[in-house]
């Protein structure tokens, strides 16, 4: 099995709950991280692979150059965490295992390019705290999803079950509970979601007042927002208001889409994860 981790989302979770922690009990970042997967590893042997994901930078990516706006709400690292992120890679190196990053791309990107490239060699668990890589989960994918309050892994587990705890803060988000949890039909409509509604950490803005809710029902009986647009230009507005009536969705959504349709369209292709990264590193060399 192969395991990708998200550094960036992991090393801000260490990074950011080590500064809460008394001097005498605090690790650095990288240390934590490595007892993380050591601790996966004894308790899920099948992992025999690892690979690290990381962002190089947020000025540089494509997504900032066809958006300037892309993530510019966010707060510069500290930098002693751009330290941490340094360390992190240079200790990575001294281990024999691989990482990735690139100006251009994302980490979520060379997520999405490992899935696609070795879906079919291996079973695949990707670690994170990134609710955007829930789009990768497939038959031969899940994700791992860290959560910084246990609470949040006890709700989990009252509504989907035990089966699927990782640990006190890693819950297993599968196809199943992508689509119990979000109302969708298909993991990869979590792009779709992020056209319609938008995704405030990412700055994407989406449509206004559209809904989360009205976003899930449309996408439980659609399976894309193309898809959704095909269905209004091809039927007449009087049978699919008729139609969306039926399913519970207000007419002024029908008027929010039709006049921000390119804007939803724009919005999702933003949150969605490029998977066609060249990568010519075999399977073999992310062997641990």
């Amino acid at each position: 099995m192969l395991l990708i981790v998200d550094g960036n989302s992991m090393l801000n979770i260490q990074y950011y709950g080590g500064l809460n922690a008394n001097e005498e009990e605090r690790i650095k970042a990288s240390d934590a991280i490595f007892n993380l997967i050591g601790k996966l590893r004894s308790k899920f042997p099948q992992i025999n692979h690892v690979a690290i994901v990381l962002d190089k930078s947020r000025e540089t990516t494509f997504r900032r150059q066809i958006y300037p706006e892309y993530k510019a709400t966010r707060e510069s690292r500290p930098v002693e965490l751009k330290q941490e992120i340094a360390e992190f890679i240079l200790k990575c190196d001294q281990k024999g295992i691989i990482t990735l990053q690139h100006p251009y791309y994302e980490a979520d990107d060379f997520a999405g390019s490992l899935v696609k490239h070795f879906m079919k060699t291996d079973n695949i668990v990707l670690l994170t705290a990134d609710q955007d890589y829930l789009q990768l989960v497939n038959d031969h994918c899940f994700v791992w999803l860290y959560k910084k309050d246990k609470k949040k892994v006890d709700e989990l587990v009252t509504k989907y079950g035990s089966q699927n705890k990782v640990t006190d803060k890693i819950y297993t988000f599968t196809k199943r509970v992508i689509q119990e949890e979000y109302g969708l039909k298909y993991p990869c409509q979590i792009a779709d979601l992020k056209g319609f509604c938008g995704d405030v950490s990412d700055n994407i803005k989406g449509i206004k007042n559209f809904g989360s809710s009205n976003a899930s029902i449309l996408l439980q009986n659609y399976d894309s927002i193309e898809d959704v647009c095909f269905h209004m230009e091809t039927e007449t507005e009087n049978d699919l208001r008729i139609k969306w009536k039926s399913l519970g969705i207000k007419p002024r959504i029908y008027k929010l889409l039709q006049e921000n349709a390119d804007q939803a369209l724009f919005a999702k292709k933003l949150a969605t994860i490029y998977k066609d990264i060249p990568l010519n590193i075999p399977y073999e060399c992310f062997a641990i």
